[in-house]
């Protein structure tokens, strides 16, 4: 009993030594390059949020902030590249609604936990997909759309990016909402997916709005409603879904940033202030908008609130269209 006093001054010391080095290993990181991890091509949405990132990260830490592209698998691959790597700061994954939403809702061995794989540091970007048409389509308007597709059930059909992706899940949702009867034609890409829709291949697509912007401007493309709780400013005249007279269908997309569970929270703090920070600068702002995007922000927690929520809420839906893969 006597030495419990003495004991409990050490242990408590070294406690204090601990939070000490962590805090100080917080405050010189970064002291080598740090990789951010983009589960995509180059040249699209994700890639664009990624070197986002990165330029905030660099510019105000310092050191260097390396994009590394790695396609596969609809974003797992890089996902679970990221969820295995060491949990010192310096492997960072640029996530989504697809990697940490859809993708551990419809595939059971997808090979990481959306919520207990990683440790949220920042939502950077909402953003929304948009139901599209090429601009000879008869129909101008998703109640239209519906009217015509029910009149020839089973001739009309839609795109997706792939089986169980986030564009397949929302055009088999509309379908159970509104009883019509449409065909999936899957493509490998987004680009191949926007490219079939401009040639009238097939008839229509869920397609990000940062995709789809230019084209919709030109008119290359028609717009018949977004996937948002709001409308997008960019898109101002376009309906929501929910407008259009399809309840409850809102599937607003979000782009952040995480890192392997078990990164200090130090860093993850620091590097949540650092993002926060860089999200106000107009240049930033401007550089999201242009993609049909807004700055997002928040804390570490609300952040692991969300991604929580995400998790529960894809499994209800993919449950809901029957999609989870055996």
């Amino acid at each position: 009993m006597r030495l419990f006093g003495p004991m409990l001054k050490i242990a408590v010391g070294a406690l204090a030594l601990c939070v000490c080095a962590n805090a100080a290993w917080a405050q010189s990181y970064p002291t080598r390059t740090i990789k951010l991890v983009v589960p995509a091509p180059s040249g699209g949405p994700m890639d664009l949020y990624g070197r986002l990132a990165a330029q905030i990260i660099q510019q105000d830490l310092g050191g260097t902030v390396v994009v590394e592209n790695r396609a596969g698998a609809g974003g797992a691959t890089a996902t679970k590249s990221v969820a295995s790597a060491a949990p010192d700061g310096y492997s960072l994954l640029v996530a989504n609604t697809t990697t940490l939403g859809v993708l551990p809702a419809t595939t059971p061995d997808v090979g990481f936990d959306p919520v207990r794989s990683f440790a949220p540091v920042a939502k950077l970007a909402d953003s929304s997909t948009a139901l599209v048409v090429a601009p000879a389509f008869p129909a101008s308007s998703v109640h239209a759309l519906v009217d015509h597709a029910k009149a020839q059930p089973g001739k009309l059909d839609y795109a997706s990016v792939g089986i169980s992706s986030l564009p397949h899940l929302q055009a088999e949702i509309f379908r159970l909402r509104t009883g019509i009867d449409i065909v999936h034609v899957p493509f490998k890409s987004g680009p191949e997916m926007v490219t079939a829709i401009l040639g009238q291949h097939v008839h229509m697509a869920f397609a990000e709005t940062s995709v789809v912007l230019p084209l919709i401007k030109e008119h290359r493309l028609k717009a018949l409603a977004v996937s948002s709780l709001q409308r997008q400013a960019k898109l101002e005249g376009v309906p929501t879904m929910i407008e259009s007279g399809i309840a409850d269908f809102a599937f607003p997309m979000w782009t952040g940033i995480v890192a392997p569970a078990g990164t200090s929270a130090d860093i993850v703090e620091r590097l949540n202030r650092v993002i926060q920070t860089g999200l106000q600068s107009p240049q930033i702002a401007e550089a999201l908008a242009s993609s049909g995007a807004q700055p997002a922000s928040g804390s570490v927690q609300s952040f692991s609130d969300f991604l929580t929520a995400e998790a529960a809420r894809w499994s209800a839906i993919v449950r809901q269209a029957g999609m989870r893969s055996k």
